[in-house]
């Protein structure tokens, strides 16, 4: 692989100035000679070999070379930082990775996208979502690489598939936009809510505003957003499109058995419910006096889960999910059961309150 290092310059220079073989160089170093002793460290962490060529760099240092000292002060940092990258540390390798990228950076003197690629992608498959997130924002920009949405898009995507919240919400807009990939509004959504559940702030503040003024509004989506951020303003704001369940009874075509004044469970007897969501034999409500979100069953009118202890799914079938390294476990409020490979994106969309 060609090192367009700083580094591997210098050594370069050092070999030709001095008019020797590798060989010459080595034998020089090894009795040492300080000069040797630093172009010969210069050569073997241009060849990869970070710990040997450290070694003979500070007995340089030691014996006082002057070219040697003026090197080590200014890149021992970026020489450890190589170490631990070939080491395997994922944050070393990000570093090493991005360095290769930048304008003014110490260690490279052209970009270098072989090596940017190299090294981040080596972090990202070490489990660092960041690189592969900084990938997908190289090849969007055109830095190092020639701009591709395309392969962008492809690298937000693994960066948000494997847990990166900023990723998520940049593969939100791409989907919405069709920017790198076919539009498709439906995806657009899933990440919008996946980066919202990952506590992504800009995300969770699009979200409310997508479900209350978007082309398809949800205002049951929207509320169970701002009750989440505690927004009470904007949650009474909404109230009045929600259905209150102590009108439900009147009307034999809804779920009559619904009166809030028989409601058990945490919510206290008398209040002020309101109806956010059916789905099939289960409603989603919410009271404002206790600024509590619950579910009940049409059949016995109670409180399945307290507080905001139960989940949903984006369709709104009440779950929770459990995984391990390999598989996810979920329960169903019907009673029924799930189980599939290994997804933290599927497994989050049990949204927990």
């Amino acid at each position: 692989m060609m090192r367009k290092s700083v580094i591997a310059s210098m050594c370069l220079v050092g070999v030709l100035s001095l008019g020797c073989s590798t060989s010459k160089l080595h034998e020089d170093a090894d009795l040492n000679i300080p000069s040797a002793q630093y172009r010969y460290g210069l050569q073997l962490i241009s060849q990869d070999n970070y710990i040997d060529g450290k070694r003979y760099i500070l007995k340089a240092v030691k014996a006082g070379d002057s070219e040697a000292l003026g090197f080590w002060g200014v890149y021992s940092n970026w020489v450890d930082t190589l170490i631990l990258a070939d080491d395997g540390d994922i944050n070393a390798q990000r570093e090493v990775g991005y360095s290769y990228s930048l304008d003014n950076s110490p260690v490279s003197t052209v970009h270098d996208a072989e090596l940017t690629v190299y090294w981040l992608s080596k972090a990202f498959n070490g489990g660092d979502h960041e690189s592969a997130y900084l990938l997908g924002e190289l090849y969007s920009e055109g830095r190092v690489f020639i701009k591709n949405e395309k392969e962008a898009f492809e690298w937000f995507l693994q960066s948000a598939t494997a847990g990166n919240a900023n990723a998520m919400y940049e593969v939100y807009k791409r989907y919405y936009a069709g920017k790198g990939v076919k539009q498709d509004t439906t995806k657009a959504e899933y990440w919008l809510k996946a980066a919202g559940i990952a506590n992504h702030i800009e995300a969770k503040d699009t979200l409310i505003k997508y479900y209350m003024s978007g082309e398809n509004p949800n205002y049951g989506w929207a509320l169970q957003w701002l009750v989440s951020e505690n927004d009470v303003a904007s949650v009474r704001s909404l109230l009045p499109y929600m259905t209150k369940l102590s009108t439900l009874g009147e009307d034999s075509s809804v779920y009559k058995s619904f009166n809030s004044n028989d409601v058990l469970g945490s919510i206290n007897a008398g209040s002020d419910l309101y109806a956010i969501y059916f789905e099939g034999d289960w409603v989603e409500v919410y009271s404002p006096k206790q600024k509590l979100l619950g579910v009940m069953s049409i059949d016995d009118v109670s409180i399945k889960k307290t507080g905001r202890d139960w989940a949903l799914k984006t369709n709104y079938n009440l779950c929770k999910a459990e995984c391990d390294s390999l598989m996810c476990y979920q329960s169903n409020a019907d009673g029924t059961s799930d189980s599939y490979s290994y997804d933290t994106i599927r497994a989050s969309m049990c949204l927990t309150f």
